[in-house]
């Protein structure tokens, strides 16, 4: 499982090492409970990683290092945080540069991913959709 936190995101890689993302909106109480809900619904994970943002402010409904990191330890073999220094945190600005190698340092499995698309393909896929709906909405 792989959360995921505001700007904090890597679709591209969370494909790449086989992780499931888990999107929050932000590094707030309500964030922290939807991820224990949906861990808690879930048969468990083997690994946990949590990218948290630090964004300098200690504002209404953040939480604390310790509890981010009691989420991380919910994993049954491996858990940690990717990109923050937690003796700085909330206030390790670094985390928006440091998560990205953190995370291919830390999460090791590798997977074959798609090749990627070209913008021209992708524009013909929408011609050819825009006019197939076209066709069925005109009968």
């Amino acid at each position: 499982l792989l959360v995921e936190c505001f700007s904090l995101i890597e679709p591209f890689w969370a494909a790449k090492t086989g992780s499931i993302p888990f999107w929050m909106a932000f590094n707030t109480v309500n964030s922290l409970r939807a991820a224990e809900k949906y861990i808690k619904r879930s048969r468990g994970y083997d690994e946990i990683y949590l990218m948290v943002m630090s964004n300098a402010v200690e504002g209404i409904g953040s939480v604390s290092i310790e509890k981010w990191n009691s989420l991380v330890k919910r994993a049954r073999k491996t858990g940690a945080l990717i990109g923050v220094d937690e003796d700085k945190y909330p206030r390790d600005l670094g985390s928006f540069i440091k998560y990205h190698k953190d995370m291919q340092d830390k999460i090791t499995n590798r997977y074959y991913t798609p090749c990627k698309l070209h913008l021209s393909d992708f524009f013909d896929f929408v011609e050819k959709k825009k006019r197939y709906t076209l066709k069925i909405r005109d009968g």
